[in-house]
């Protein structure tokens, strides 16, 4: 029972937010974060579908942000394991830093 119960948490849909890199209104994508591997994969299925707005040019300056079951945000960070973050990943922001 615990596997199944385990299994249906990580086929949630996430809503996914990306931040366009001069500001300006965020667009939305629902992902189940579930069919994706890690975070790599994560930005490179976000650049395919919003090319302009994660050039390569600026992959390094990505961050991503994501709001738990708790609803706190939490930065991912480069070594978090990525079924921990399917588990509780609500929402995701993909922010441009400075």
């Amino acid at each position: 029972m615990h596997s199944v119960e385990h299994r249906q948490q990580q086929q949630h849909p996430a809503a996914v937010y990306v931040e366009p890199p001069d500001g300006g209104q965020w667009r939305r994508a629902q992902l189940q974060l579930g069919n994706v591997h890690n975070f790599q994969q994560l930005l490179r299925q976000l650049q395919g579908e919003f090319p302009h707005l994660l050039p390569d040019r600026d992959m390094l300056r990505i961050k991503v942000v994501y709001q738990d079951c708790d609803g706190d945000w939490v930065m991912a960070l480069p070594d978090q394991r990525w079924r921990a973050f399917v588990e509780v990943a609500r929402k995701v922001l993909v922010c441009h830093t400075p």
